[in-house]
């Protein structure tokens, strides 16, 4: 399969040579809400891993807003290096995560985190609280776990998480939750699978990671990380 990566961003994570953490935020059309994502993520890299190297990433899918305008030219770390870049290839959240976890290969991340750019519930603490049982070796993968209304979530409740365990046996109440933490050598793991379809590129892509994180010997868990809030389109 081709690169979801141009070749000047090749050239650019080439140059950063190795990093410890890699955090990839997937956007599109998110310009009321990436910044602050921006700001938190890098709040939470340099308050709870400060002797870690780090890289953030947004990986976009060609906004027509000024998502990436801000994350360019607003957003700047005193800790990080930054990378803003449009993916390639078909159109979706999957594809988004695909450029994110080359990116992570490339500089030879060990542990990568994602967020979704709409977020306007995330806090430091969830680097924090993500990051170290990876960067420890606890775990491979870890989904996360929310406080949700009872009304919330029905897909979750009534299909992903009762699946997931019945033929799984794992309890992981938010499989499609979207703010995921993973080591290297899951991410491999995914970047060689072959089977990057349609469904894979676009929305399937939470369930897909669970689903093989948990049935390839992979240490999952979860992590809580109280009410999730975002931006409503």
């Amino acid at each position: 399969m081709k690169s979801s990566l141009g070749s000047n961003i090749h050239q650019q994570l080439r140059a950063m040579k190795h990093v410890d953490i890699l955090v990839g935020i997937p956007s599109f059309n998110n310009e009321k809400s990436i910044l602050g994502v921006l700001k938190t993520v890098d709040k939470g890299l340099s308050k709870y891993f400060p002797k870690s190297k780090s890289v953030i990433m947004v990986s976009d899918g060609n906004s027509t807003d000024r998502t990436l305008d801000i994350a360019f030219d607003k957003f700047k770390s005193a800790s990080s290096e930054k990378v803003c870049t449009t993916y390639r290839g078909l159109a979706g959240k999957g594809m988004a995560l695909r450029a994110i976890m080359e990116a992570a290969r490339i500089l030879k991340a060990k542990v990568l985190m994602l967020f979704d750019a709409d977020l306007k519930s995330i806090n430091p603490e969830w680097l924090r609280d993500l990051g170290t049982p990876l960067l420890a070796g606890e775990f491979d993968f870890i989904t996360p776990y929310y406080v949700r209304d009872y009304r919330d979530g029905t897909i979750t409740n009534l299909i992903t998480y009762p699946l997931t365990r019945a033929l799984y046996g794992q309890r992981l109440r938010q499989p499609i939750g979207g703010d995921f933490g993973m080591r290297a050598p899951l991410v491999r793991y995914f970047l060689d699978w072959a089977y990057w379809d349609n469904n894979v590129s676009r929305f399937g892509i939470d369930i897909w990671m669970t689903t093989i994180a948990a049935n390839e010997s992979f240490r999952t868990g979860q992590c809580f990380l109280g009410v999730k809030d975002h931006d409503s389109r």
